[in-house]
């Protein structure tokens, strides 16, 4: 191959990685509606989030939707929103990830974290169609799959995500 030959194909690996490059940044982070009527990509049905929650780590404080109380205080009310977060031992955006929702979660009431480690339990990786960590699910009060986040969440897009089913919850509870 002739030096210019070899430049021009160095150069359009280099473009077409730069493009791959940037597209999957635009889409890491950012909280995507979930589609609800997409069996995999959303669900109805009220016992998918305490069926994930079964699997959740012993440290993070859960909620079970189905009885509307949590483990630890069985006087405290059903959450608004609960992110469910998909970790492994390795993934070294994890921890931050997990520190980051779990101060949201301590900073905004009816806001419930729980952590699921995919080295311990790899067939939810497939069934739930996981293929990066962190990977965070957002739930609603009735256990209605809401949002997902691959990769390290953006703190202002989850933020709004949170208050919006906040203020919805509260349109319909009211």
């Amino acid at each position: 191959m002739d030096p210019a030959a070899a430049i021009i194909v160095s150069l359009s690996l280099v473009a077409a990685a730069t493009v791959i490059g940037l597209a999957w940044r635009a889409r890491t982070g950012r909280v995507r509606a979930t589609d609800t009527t997409d069996a995999v990509a959303g669900s109805r049905d009220d016992t998918e989030l305490a069926e994930l929650l079964a699997f959740a780590d012993d440290s993070a404080e859960a909620a079970d939707p189905s009885d509307g109380r949590g483990p630890a205080d069985a006087d405290r009310p059903a959450p608004i929103v609960t992110l469910l977060q998909f970790s492994t031992d390795h993934c070294t955006s994890c921890g931050p990830t997990r520190r980051a929702l779990q101060r949201l979660a301590a900073d905004r009431p009816g806001v419930v974290h729980a952590e699921i480690n995919l080295e311990r339990h790899p067939q939810l990786a497939s069934r739930l169609g996981i293929m990066q960590t962190p990977t965070t699910l957002i739930f609603d009060r009735a256990g209605t799959r809401r949002g997902r986040i691959g990769g390290a969440p953006r703190i202002p897009g989850l933020v709004a995500t949170i208050a919006a089913l906040q203020e919805e919850d509260h349109a319909v509870t009211i």
